[in-house]
């Protein structure tokens, strides 16, 4: 009996994950928390403001990041005591791995802003994420001066930025 009903047309093939009522609760809160103001997210300017509301995003956010960086595994972070708590900064680093920057924001105790793959804000959520976060989308492999404009207005307005010399994963 029970062999005949696994054959039938109707029952499942292969294995399908739902949701867990809190994987549904962070779906839906992100989507409220990184919604796209008008047609499509904006870039967040540089200014003492912005930086102050990333900030109160970051304090928000990590807690979370505490148990998301736990599960991707174990992280050395040397130097960071040399990082220091306010005011503008530049941190210069390798990247080996694919969440360096999340790992350095991390370690720094602090928001800090990159430059990243303009690819990464194709995706919408995780695009207004990063947006949200003031990442700035920068042109792989060619000079990207508005970038880099950019990125100078976050240290005039006080925030820690970073930068892989690299450009991309070592």
């Amino acid at each position: 009996d029970h062999a005949r009903h696994c054959m039938e047309p109707s029952a499942p093939i292969g294995y399908v994950r739902r949701p867990t009522p809190a994987g549904r609760f962070m779906l839906k809160l992100a989507r409220k928390l990184f919604a796209p103001r008008g047609d499509e997210a904006e870039e967040v300017q540089p200014s003492p403001q912005a930086l102050a509301e990333i900030s109160e995003q970051y304090r928000r956010l990590r807690p979370l990041a505490t148990v998301g960086l736990k599960r991707i595994g174990q992280f050395t972070a040397a130097g960071v005591d040399n990082i220091p708590r306010e005011g503008p900064c530049v941190l210069l680093m390798n990247h080996v791995a694919l969440y360096d920057a999340l790992h350095v924001s991390y370690a720094a105790e602090r928001p800090v802003i990159f430059l990243a793959s303009q690819a990464l804000f194709k995706d919408d959520l995780r695009g207004r994420f990063l947006q949200s976060m003031g990442m700035i989308p920068k042109r792989k492999f060619t000079p990207d001066t508005r970038a880099i404009r950019t990125l100078r207005g976050w240290v005039e307005a006080g925030a820690a930025v970073g930068i892989f010399p690299e450009g991309e994963r070592s």
